[in-house]
């Protein structure tokens, strides 16, 4: 039994585990390389301008909150599989935080900009002149209004380059520090925008402050009206559809407080194309009719003309060449901004 017992082998010595192996600290702290942080800020970038239609094709007045939503939490899944995968099956939850707090502000250092010049919500664009500080792009001299103002009687016409009438055009004065005071509209009606056909009418209108919208929808679906002025929401309206037999159209009534460029546009679900009013303090703006032809009574001498006119989806203004004939002025029109 002792020879056994000496006969047996000596007992191996455990063995030892490997130690663990300590997290990669990565880039700033991330445990990602920097290559990863790049890569997952370019797909959020990515899906930014391109969720639901890219951004600088959508229609004014289109809301992204989706576009912001989906972008900044797509980050946070696709921050999580590449810990998994740098960290072999593990997760650092501190440098999980970390990389989603860097991926996060470095897309918002990309896409404010981006958004700022690509989202036509936010684009820059040209207002009357007689806009108020901070509504337009220049500010607003004051008007004197008075009901004993006489002035004179402007008639004219207003055409393209190529010697055309321009009907339709919106034609105004600019730079009027005084004048005559406006008068309602006649019989006191409001001025009246309606959609049908799933497009708004008239495309383009003038007014002035104190008048009202009037907007109806002929259209048998609802539509969401949205107004805006430089690049702020001023407005919406649900607009119900027309109801009964007699196919009567809803009308909703729009105070036109202030001075400036109101776009008018309908929500995506129901669209109707763009429309545009110009609202002026003074009462010197009209719409051409037949041959391009406009009268502005009681007007101050020395006037400083402008004109704007839908071209396809925008709106361009320009200031027209004055010509003066046996028939009136004539409006020259050449050079159009957007």
């Amino acid at each position: 039994m002792t020879d056994d017992a000496e006969s047996l082998p000596p007992a191996p010595a455990p063995v030892a585990s490997p130690p663990a192996r300590p997290l990669a600290r990565g880039a700033f702290g991330t445990s990602l390389h920097l290559a990863d942080l790049i890569a997952a800020t370019a797909v959020t970038v990515t899906v930014f301008l391109f969720w639901g239609g890219a951004l600088w094709l959508c229609a004014r007045g289109t809301q992204h909150v989706g576009r912001f939503v989906y972008s900044y939490a797509l980050a946070i899944p696709l921050l999580v599989a590449l810990h998994l995968w740098r960290l072999r099956g593990r997760i650092d939850w501190g440098s999980l935080a970390a990389s989603t707090f860097l991926v996060w502000s470095l897309k918002f250092v990309v896409t404010v900009p981006l958004y700022h010049l690509l989202a036509p919500t936010v684009a820059p664009r040209i207002v009357p002149r007689d806009a108020p500080a901070g509504a337009g792009e220049v500010s607003a001299p004051a008007y004197a209004a008075s009901s004993t103002f006489t002035g004179t009687t402007l008639r004219g016409r207003v055409v393209d380059a190529a010697g055309a009438p321009m009907v339709g055009a919106a034609v105004w004065l600019d730079d009027v520090s005084e004048g005559r005071r406006a008068e309602p509209r006649t019989g006191g009606a409001a001025l009246e925008v309606h959609i049908a056909g799933g497009r708004i009418d008239p495309r383009l209108a003038t007014a002035t402050v104190g008048e009202t919208l009037a907007a109806a929808n002929r259209d048998p679906v609802r539509h969401l009206l949205h107004g805006r002025a430089d690049g702020r929401s001023l407005l919406q309206r649900p607009l119900p559809p027309v109801q009964g037999a007699e196919r009567i159209a809803p009308r909703v009534a729009i105070p036109v407080r202030e001075p400036g460029r109101i776009e008018l546009s309908c929500d995506p679900a129901a669209p109707c194309g763009r429309a545009w009013i110009l609202v002026f303090r003074h009462p010197y703006h009209t719409i051409t009719g037949e041959d391009g032809h406009f009268e502005l009574a009681h007007a101050p001498s020395a006037p400083r003309f402008a004109v704007a006119r839908v071209r396809g989806a925008s709106l361009v203004q320009s200031r027209p060449r004055v010509e003066r004939g046996a028939l009136g002025l004539t409006l020259g029109v050449t050079n159009e901004l957007p």
